[in-house]
């Protein structure tokens, strides 16, 4: 993407300009003093312009700095961690992207297009029998396509992109495909499902919990997220499968065994963000080629003025600062001065930030103009909020609502297979060996996800996290489309079996 002209030439060239006209006598002076001393030598003359340009870049550069940045070092030990690689014989990826090879998506057409995916969230959903004629010729299409897929979820790794060549030029052709594998591998197992396969079914819902794990596993911010998008995904799916009859408490069993597993798989917060870190140092030196490329004149300014230098300095101030926090719970993460810039307040005896408004401003400034790949602002707009990386930090949060409920009600069905009916509080599901532990709500203070019985017969359960607004109001089932979209990603219903014989 070619940069923004105009808002290089306000924040590089008009200062060094206005330098120049300030100093004008000095240079005429100077000038005719040169031209009379070394009227035989252009080269001396030449020589003497360029040094006075420079001059002038260097004090224009001065009078245009902002506050003064720390001078941090790297966040963690760069070298190190982008060393790190996986082999083809071990890359989930890798067979991941030979399953796109054989893929058949649906037909682009608005109509068909619209009808077949509507089709196949029903069938993922209520069962095998809302699948229509298209959506069953499009899985039976695609058996191929899914074996190697589901080959790769078998693999304990992923990296999408080699660490030392992440940017933000870096195409993400897996996580492209991520729904389509997703709605796929949920077709799979409802049409198994349907034929009495409950542990096949399972089989796949694996498949697809892990998957979400990979995509996460060493990617950055669109990766995580785009993971955590796929297994809040599988969660109603895997719920509505555990509520059926025919699932027995063996097949629960092995499903609780597996997602402790699956969890564990998961990457660190900060994983994800050292590999942001390296995208945003690997792109500098990108936009900078672009520059100068296009606009050699543009380059030289920008290079004087300590533009790169100054967005390392920036990158190295933000990335501690996430970083320090991002192992934290989120009840014991440092709090925010100004939740628009998205920095948390240090920790005492770390390096003192700017204000927050004024640190945001510097960014807006180094920033404009090296437009990105449309991933960085091309006006020195101060409402330029600092990276989005409290997004990244909300989707962690939620996606572990999500592990919590698929968790906690698998075990509750589980439970009511063995007792005939729900726990009257989540430590009984400890107390009989289904879980270590009740898991925490992220977004909570430090208690268990939350837990309620509903109903004259107490058959229904409703487990459910207080969500970003901290409300225990969040604990309210949608009923309506209109519904707070907090209360559907953070309150989960579990439906107690029908018609069940108690099956071991």
């Amino acid at each position: 993407m070619e940069p923004n002209l105009p808002s290089l030439w306000v924040s590089d060239l008009l200062p060094a300009a206005a330098v120049a006209l300030a100093g004008a006598s000095v240079l005429v002076l100077l000038g005719s003093f040169l031209l009379r001393r070394f009227r035989q030598s252009g080269v001396r003359w030449a020589a003497g312009g360029g040094v006075l340009l420079g001059l002038s870049l260097r004090v224009a550069a001065a009078l245009a700095d902002g506050p003064d940045i720390p001078d941090l070092a790297e966040p963690f030990d760069v070298k190190a961690f982008e060393a790190y690689s996986l082999p083809a014989g071990k890359n989930a990826d890798y067979l991941y992207l030979l399953a796109q090879r054989s893929l058949v998506k649906l037909d682009n057409k608005r109509g068909t297009f619209e009808a077949t995916e509507k089709s196949a969230q029903q069938a993922a959903l209520a069962g095998w029998a809302e699948a229509n004629p298209d959506v069953r010729k499009w899985l039976d299409a695609n058996e191929k396509s899914l074996t190697a897929w589901k080959a790769g979820t078998t693999r304990a790794d992923a990296i999408e992109v080699p660490l030392s060549e992440f940017s933000y030029l870096s195409e993400l052709p897996v996580s492209n495909e991520a729904r389509t594998f997703a709605t796929l591998a949920f077709l799979k197992a409802s049409k198994v499902t349907s034929e009495g396969q409950t542990a096949d079914a399972w089989s796949w819902y694996r498949a697809a919990l892990r998957y979400s794990r990979h995509l996460g596993m060493y990617g950055g911010i669109i990766e995580r997220m785009v993971g955590a998008r796929v297994y809040r995904l599988a969660r109603d799916p895997i719920l509505n499968w555990a509520a059926r009859p025919e699932v027995s408490a063996a097949d629960l069993r092995q499903a609780l065994a597996d997602v402790v597993a699956v969890d564990a798989m998961t990457a660190p917060l900060s994983r994800a963000l050292k590999v942001e870190y390296l995208s945003v140092r690997h792109s500098i030196p990108l936009v900078l080629a672009n520059v100068r490329k296009g606009h050699p004149f543009v380059a030289v300014a920008t290079r004087e003025s300590g533009r790169p230098e100054k967005m390392v300095r920036i990158a190295n101030v933000c990335f501690s600062n996430w970083l320090a926090n991002a192992e934290r719970p989120r009840w014991q993460r440092r709090p925010m001065s100004d939740k628009d810039v998205g920095l948390f307040e240090p920790d005492t005896g770390s390096a003192k930030l700017p204000p927050a408004r004024e640190l945001k401003k510097l960014v807006a400034m180094q920033l404009s103009g090296l437009a990105n790949m449309g991933m960085m602002r091309t006006s020195p707009d101060e409402d330029y909020a600092l990276p989005g990386m409290m997004w990244l930090f909300d989707s962690v949060d939620r996606d572990r609502v999500n592990q919590a409920a698929v968790l906690v009600g698998l075990a509750l069905q589980l439970y009511f297979r063995e007792h005939g009916g729900f726990p009257a509080a989540l430590p009984e599901l400890v107390q009989a060996s289904y879980l270590k532990s009740i898991p925490l709500d992220p977004f909570g203070k430090g208690e268990p996800i939350h837990y309620r019985l509903e109903g004259d017969a107490k058959d229904r359960a409703v487990v459910w996290s207080v969500g970003l607004d901290g409300s225990q109001a969040a604990g309210k089932l949608p009923t309506t489309p209109n519904d707070s979209y907090e209360s559907q990603l953070t309150v989960f219903e579990i439906k107690a079996v029908r018609n069940s014989q108690n099956r071991k």
